[in-house]
């Protein structure tokens, strides 16, 4: 949001920890070192943007908002969990259909009151 320059560092720095981690993952282990370089390269996203958004607003994410993110990333391992154990497709449809409906509920109650706070700065 604030500077074009900020903005193109961050993408570089990701972009930078997709290529090096794949290339060093990938020779390893081969297709599985491709899902762990996926895998550790969203871990380098979401600390360069934490570290990006502190610079930014001198704020850390606050303790709620890590808690929703955190409900999400647990409902989506159950909801992995729960069509693994199924072994039916249409069985799977279940829970998958009632992951997507829960985390949209949480996206939209942290987008909700990320707007409430924008107001009210």
């Amino acid at each position: 949001r604030r500077s074009k320059r900020t903005v193109a560092i961050f993408q570089g720095l990701l972009s930078a920890a997709i290529i090096l981690l794949a290339l060093a993952f990938v020779p390893l282990w081969g297709v599985k070192g491709a899902a762990i370089a996926n895998m550790f390269s969203s871990l380098a996203y979401a600390l360069i943007l934490a570290c990006l958004t502190r610079r930014v607003s001198g704020k850390w994410i606050s303790i709620q908002t890590t808690g929703w993110l955190s409900a999400g990333a647990l409902t989506l391992f159950a909801a992995k969990a729960l069509v693994d154990l199924a072994g039916n497709f249409y069985w799977g449809i279940l829970p998958t259909a009632m992951t997507s409906a829960i985390c949209i509920f949480i996206y939209l109650r942290v987008v909700a009151k990320a707007k409430a706070e924008e107001v009210s700065a």
